[in-house]
């Protein structure tokens, strides 16, 4: 049988069992790819810098 290539939250990988039905994988051989979806943005600047001081310049217009 040919091997099934997912990309898959983590939390779906880590209990295979529990979440093969959704993706019709059960009892397959599966290689779950990496996304940058899943990754976590630190250090990336993501959502850091936004804002800062915009609109908040205390002047009494």
């Amino acid at each position: 049988m040919q091997p099934v290539y997912l990309h898959v939250p983590p939390g779906h990988a880590k209990k295979w069992d529990k979440h093969c039905h959704r993706y019709d994988a059960c009892g397959r051989p599966v290689y779950f790819v990496k996304s940058s979806e899943y990754e976590p943005h630190e250090g990336k600047g993501h959502g850091k810098g936004h804002g800062k001081g915009h609109g908040k310049h205390g002047r009494d217009d």
